[in-house]
């Protein structure tokens, strides 16, 4: 079991393998598609685009290389500071469950005001975990 200064390593790392998990999603329904010709791999190399469905899973797994980061700069800086709290953990773990629901909205119903809302809790939940950070640093 992790102590206090070792509790943000969980959440950090089920982000990570929530992004390997979509990695091989991503791979696996881009490896059909192709197979069965459902997509032209020529159109796809000239626009550097996916069309429909396959599009929608290509940017919600570019956008899992966007704000996670701030999360993992705010996790890893609350470590290094000693500045762990039960705050923070939870923090850390609200995040991790809005990326999910973000990632499963994204990939299904994509009601671009509803995405809004959860990507802007998320966030709100890592610009609060930053500002713990900072102000540790002080």
């Amino acid at each position: 079991m992790a102590d206090l200064n070792t509790s943000l390593m969980l959440p950090m790392l089920v982000q990570t393998l929530i992004i390997c998990a979509w990695t091989f999603v991503l791979g696996g329904t881009r490896f059909v598609a192709a197979k069965s010709r459902e997509v032209d791999l020529r159109e796809v190399a000239k626009t550097r685009r996916w069309p429909g469905k396959h599009g929608i899973r290509s940017d919600s797994y570019d956008n899992q290389f966007q704000m996670p980061q701030l999360f993992y700069v705010a996790c890893i800086a609350l470590t290094l500071l000693g500045a762990v709290t039960p705050l923070a953990i939870k923090l850390a773990w609200a995040f991790v469950i809005l990326r999910i629901v973000h990632m499963i909205w994204h990939n299904t119903k994509n009601v671009i005001i509803i995405r809004f809302l959860i990507f802007a809790s998320a966030g709100i939940v890592v610009t609060w975990m930053l500002i713990l950070a900072l102000m540790a640093a002080l």
